[in-house]
């Protein structure tokens, strides 16, 4: 079934391969909304144009869904110039952790605009 779904992901490089932040995802035909705190792992290929990154998130969820959040993603990104970035992930969350656990499977397909901080 399709859904309506956006997120803003924020992350600040710990290290080379290392980054820590938060990310806020929104559904609006189930009505949902989360808050997050994010760490991931980032593996370059391919010089530094791509990557294979692992991001793990805990957080609340707010609306039909509300509770606990607990969500893992892999992504696979390419970066063609300095700015913009491509990127295919699929991500496996539960909502409601401990009470009465609602599963989401998704694969995505998303456009990416990166910033350098300096």
């Amino acid at each position: 079934r399709a859904v309506v779904r956006a997120t803003a992901l924020g992350l600040y490089p710990l290290h080379r391969y290392l980054l820590a932040g938060a990310m806020i995802d929104a559904e609006a035909r189930q009505g949902w909304l989360t808050f997050d705190g994010a760490i991931g792992a980032r593996l370059p290929i391919t010089g530094d144009e791509g990557a294979l990154g692992l991001t793990l998130r805990a957080g609340r969820t707010v609306g039909e869904l509300a509770g606990w959040h607990l969500a893992g993603r892999g992504s696979m990104s390419f970066a063609p110039g300095p700015n913009w970035a491509f990127e295919l992930a699929v991500e496996a969350g539960v909502h409601r952790v401990g009470e009465d656990p609602t599963l989401e499977l998704s694969a995505t397909l998303g456009v990416t605009r990166l910033i350098r901080i300096r």
